[in-house]
């Protein structure tokens, strides 16, 4: 033990005795300890946590992928959409989303909120329930009953200070009112934690049109699919995916 308290002692004296080399190895200590919390903070967020939402290993990415013209993940178009419902059995679940920023309020006392615009199978695809009030039906994916609005609870607490009287009012979005029919709760978070409000996504007619395939703008995920399927939805598209991503 005697031994140990003298190296010791030794240690410490040689090591004030070149303070340039004692900084600079601590300097480096640092920059490496910090270094490896950041990286695996990244990895444990990315790679090793799981998705905030029930059996989200058993939800996919589905993209077109052009590989001779250099896409890899393009988003989709409503026919997309309408097609892998009908056409693709091997996944029992789909559904479309948009993020996209609004403006909240009236002119005088308005600003810009993240919001994302979804089909109503998106919240019933993650499994995820309100806290308040309910989620979109689907004849509120259609042109007319669109305008219904869900707020995160963040958004909920700051326009309403948590007050359940906040379903059923109206929230002036674009300048255009929207029904509040839904509150998520405070751990709901899907790919960002920024979103503060969703819309239905109701496509017109114009955009389930045969001539807008190719005007994609939208991204879709899906549920229940097997491990590998395939799909000809007409003579020049062929779908295809994984269990963790999908192209087509």
């Amino acid at each position: 033990m005697g031994n140990v308290v003298q190296e010791l002692q030794l240690g410490t004296r040689l090591l004030w005795k070149e303070k340039g080399f004692t900084i600079a190895t601590l300097s480096t200590l640092v920059v490496c300890i910090g270094a490896n919390a950041v990286l695996f903070a990244v990895v444990h967020a990315v790679l090793l946590r799981p998705l905030p939402f029930p059996e989200s290993d058993r939800v996919i990415l589905v993209y077109n992928s052009y590989p001779r013209a250099g896409v890899v993940d393009g988003a989709s178009s409503a026919p997309d959409y309408d097609d892998r419902r009908r056409d693709v059995p091997a996944c029992r679940e789909l559904a479309m989303y948009e993020d996209r920023g609004m403006t909240l309020g009236s002119q005088g006392s308005a600003w810009r909120v993240a919001g994302a615009s979804v089909t109503p199978s998106f919240f019933p695809l993650l499994r995820a329930k309100t806290l308040r009030g309910r989620l979109f039906r689907p004849e509120e994916g259609e042109i007319g009953g669109e305008r219904k609005v869900i707020l995160s609870y963040a958004l909920w607490q700051k326009l309403f200070a948590g007050s359940d009287a906040a379903i059923g009012k109206d929230l002036r979005l674009d300048g255009v009112p929207y029904a509040i029919v839904g509150v998520m709760p405070r751990d709901f978070l899907f790919l960002g934690a920024e979103t503060q409000l969703w819309t239905p996504l109701a496509f017109t007619a114009q955009q389930r049109s045969d001539a807008a395939r190719h005007g994609r703008s939208w991204r879709m995920i899906g549920r229940g699919c097997k491990t590998t399927w395939w799909v000809r939805s007409r003579p020049s598209s062929t779908c295809c995916g994984a269990a963790s991503s999908a192209s087509c």
